[in-house]
């Protein structure tokens, strides 16, 4: 039986590439050996051989994100709490601090090994290594933790110099394009990815106070990590959303005001609409009603306040029941 041994990043992509491609076949051994690994280089007046507090909280959200994502991918639970206690004493990794300035390392190929042998019987073995190797990459692999970082310089729209404080080379930018592509095989591990992001972010946070930092792999300055995180206000676009919309379901906890969730059929998006019972006229509050009973479409007219393409409020102000274009209009 072929044995595929993961020692580096490289190893994981290459067979990642494979498992995409559907070149293992069916009877082979697949064996995690020092990889995955998360190693922090910290340089400053207060690292020497030491973990911070908040360091070892960026640690414990690590070990959180572990847990949750065996759950997930094993168990396809949202979070850790179905783990037995058995399984969290597997997944325990341990950090090991070397001397000098504070260098911390985090194998985790344990994680990866018990991982994809816990999906063994479960799904077709391309599949296991496409979630296992993806899986160990999201928390692990450098290329990512330069995605991440790159991500958020992009969010905030800095500027050409800020953003290439943590650029691509042409290599982790295919390795990416593999991540995507497994990502759309294999839907799951979008939850793994975002959890992946938020942690090894807090975690730059967390550290951002020593003069040099290496977040696996990630070398930025003190000045630079606080770049990477600046927050920028953000402000709502006032919108209308008026067209086609299918009622999914109707919250009257409130008194005098009704909690609408709605699917504008447009393109899908799904949000919470309000209004107060003496804000309509009779012949309004007819067609929400009839096209709840009836799980037929309603012409809305909406105001909302829009952030980052999500509606974060929307007010209903009429509805209609009429003939309207098929898939409504914004």
């Amino acid at each position: 039986m072929p044995e595929f041994v993961v020692n580096s990043e490289k190893d994981a992509f290459d067979l990642l590439k494979k498992a995409l491609g559907e070149q293992l076949g069916e009877d082979f051994h697949l064996r995690f050996q020092d990889w995955p690994r998360v190693q922090v280089t910290l340089k400053g007046d207060e690292y020497h051989s030491t973990i911070t507090p908040s360091l070892m909280q960026g640690l414990l959200d690590l070990q959180h994100g572990i847990n949750k994502t065996y759950a997930q991918l094993v168990y396809d639970q949202p979070d850790a709490r179905s783990l037995k206690d058995s399984d969290k004493a597997e997944l325990e990794f341990k950090a090991k601090v070397e001397e000098g300035s504070s260098l911390v390392t985090v194998d985790l190929s344990d994680f990866a090994q018990k991982l994809v042998t816990s999906l063994v019987g479960k799904m077709e073995p391309s599949h296991i290594v496409i979630l296992g190797v993806v899986g160990a990459t999201l928390w692990a692999a450098t290329t990512m933790y330069k995605h991440y970082a790159n991500k958020e310089l992009k969010k905030k729209e800095l500027d050409v110099e800020a953003d290439k404080l943590v650029n691509l080379s042409k290599e982790e930018t295919a390795r990416l394009a593999l991540v995507t592509q497994a990502l759309a095989a294999q839907p799951r591990l979008a939850a793994v990815q975002e959890s992946a992001a938020l942690t090894s972010m807090a975690m730059l946070k967390g550290i951002s106070d020593a003069d040099l930092i290496d977040l696996n792999g990630v070398r930025l300055t003190q000045a630079e990590a606080r770049q990477v995180l600046s927050t920028v206000r953000r402000t709502s676009n006032e919108i209308q959303i008026n067209g086609n919309y299918r009622i999914l379901s109707v919250d009257t906890s409130k008194d005098e005001e009704f909690r609408i969730k709605v699917r504008f059929l447009a393109d899908g998006r799904e949000f919470v609409a309000k209004f107060r019972d003496d804000s309509l006229d009779r012949e309004h509050l007819r067609a929400l009603q009839q096209a709840e009973w009836g799980k037929s479409p309603v012409y809305l007219s909406v105001n909302a306040t829009e952030l980052e393409g999500q509606v974060t409020t929307a007010t209903i102000v009429s509805a209609t029941q009429q003939p309207v274009k098929p898939g409504g209009q914004a």
